[in-house]
């Protein structure tokens, strides 16, 4: 599984990278096999004045085909990212049962 990080208003710095992507690969980890990437956006929206304002996006493309989009806000990011990827992890759930459902 590919993972794309961006951000806006949020240093990346080499720990919070590699805490990021080893936390989807844990969180989406049973799914690996539907997913052929995950990009995922970090943003501070309201920057220096404080508040629920760290938002976390994340667009997983499945494989075949197919896209699943999560997002979540928090006071702090690594919970927002926690949120935002459990939130994914039951998309894609319920996606491939969809799925398997349909083939028969």
């Amino acid at each position: 599984m590919q993972i794309k990080l961006r951000s806006h208003g949020v240093d990346l710095a080499a720990v919070l990278q590699r805490h990021v992507e080893r936390r989807l690969r844990l969180v989406l980890g049973a799914s690996a096999a539907s997913i052929r990437e995950a990009t995922v956006h970090l943003a501070d929206v309201n920057r220096p004045r404080g508040g629920i304002d760290q938002r976390c996006s994340l667009r997983v493309a499945l494989s075949p085909s197919g896209t699943v989009r999560a997002e979540a806000t928090d006071v702090d990011l690594l919970q927002a990212l926690e949120r935002a990827a459990g939130r994914a992890r039951r998309s894609i759930r319920r996606e491939t049962e969809r799925r398997q459902d349909a083939a028969r």
